[in-house]
């Protein structure tokens, strides 16, 4: 068996059964995502658009990457 400990969005951790939450009753950290793009390339319209898919993904799963699988609280 092997252990350790490691940070993880809880739509990955909290399906598997072998993860246990170190403080479950802590509410889970907020990130600021970042998108970062060189300055030549930031008008390149390929960019964009893989940009604008990327923000439109973050803002669909926007409940998910908040709260959780499926937006349930879990119990560790």
């Amino acid at each position: 068996m092997t252990s350790g400990i490691a940070e993880l969005a809880r739509f990955l951790g909290d399906p598997s059964p072998d993860l246990v939450r170190m403080w479950p009753q802590e509410a889970p950290a907020r990130r600021t995502a970042w998108l970062i793009v060189h300055q030549d390339m930031r008008r390149s319209a390929l960019i964009r658009a893989v940009s604008a898919a990327i923000t439109e993904a973050f803002r669909r799963q926007r409940k998910t990457l908040e709260q959780g699988c499926l937006g349930k609280a879990s119990v560790a």
